[in-house]
């Protein structure tokens, strides 16, 4: 049995969709059939919310499960199966909340390669296909040991300043640790950088101005990263109420897909099914937008 695909969803940014994208990409994939993990490794552990999950209860998280297997040397996968939560068939969960702060802390303070705790630590994870990691928005010790565990990392922005400079962000901290570790110990690939919560015509009190912004990163972007571009996220409304019931947009519809954000996340989860299940696989949970 092999291990699963990892793919971190990161920006230094925050606001930019970050958990949403992470949380749903778990749960569509889920949907699909692909045995998914979502792996919380925010301290804000709003991705365990977004789940369903209080985050506020006695949970498992990845300050409990180093300390079980690096500190104690127990089998992880027994461990690790008494760790995590399954949240909807096919979906299973690995919490985050305050104590990922502790996490981050012991990884910092092993002695050798501590870039490498988190490969060293998930190396003999099996019996998923799809790993999901939602990081914290900034360079912690964690988001270094995310990019070298991940072979795929996935970067939301918004369409403005600020969403672009934490995209580039990432990039130049991605471009110094492949100098420093070279291209055998940092494999991470980019998967496209995505574009989210976007407002495509100047209704609804949206400025021209800002319309203008949008359109000269995106054109930034296509010019510099050919072919990394993902298909917009449109905005919508009830992504902030699928959120306020803890839930996904996808479960918030009972999967009807009635929202243009639900619509979009489904067609980015059968694009990405395309490139890192090749042609994909015909599951049971196959959905049709309406």
């Amino acid at each position: 049995m092999s291990n699963p695909i990892f793919l971190s969803v990161l920006n230094f940014k925050g606001g930019v969709g970050k958990t949403t994208t992470a949380i749903t990409l778990a749960r569509g994939f889920a949907k699909k059939g692909y045995k998914t993990l979502l792996l919380d490794l925010d301290h804000q552990g709003n991705a365990t919310s977004g789940l369903g999950i209080d985050k506020n209860d006695e949970i498992f998280t990845l300050l409990e499960l180093h300390d079980e297997v690096i500190k104690k040397k127990k089998n992880f996968n027994d461990v690790f199966q008494e760790m995590v939560t399954e949240v909807a068939e096919n979906l299973w969960l690995l919490g985050g909340n305050v104590k990922v702060h502790a996490a981050n802390n012991a990884l910092a303070a092993e002695p050798v390669a501590r870039e490498k705790q988190l490969k060293r630590l998930f190396s003999k994870l099996q019996g998923y296909d799809l790993c999901v990691i939602d990081c914290h928005a900034d360079s912690s010790e964690i988001t270094t040991n995310t990019m070298v565990l991940a072979d795929f990392l996935l970067i939301p922005l918004t369409l403005d300043q600020w969403g672009y400079d934490g995209l580039s962000d990432v990039l130049t901290r991605l471009a110094q640790y492949r100098e420093l570790l070279g291209d055998d110990g940092l494999k991470i690939k980019i998967l496209g950088f995505l574009p989210t919560k976007v407002k495509l015509t100047t209704s609804g009190g949206v400025k021209k101005d800002a319309l203008l912004v949008a359109q000269g990163v995106r054109q930034a972007l296509e010019e510099q990263f050919p072919g990394k571009l993902l298909p917009d996220i449109r905005f919508s409304a009830d992504i902030e109420k699928a959120q306020v019931n803890q839930q996904t947009i996808f479960d918030y519809e009972d999967f009807n897909f009635k929202s243009n954000a639900a619509k979009d996340y489904w067609t980015l989860i059968e694009l990405i099914e395309k490139q890192l299940f090749q042609k994909g696989r015909e599951r049971n949970g196959k959905q049709k937008i309406k």
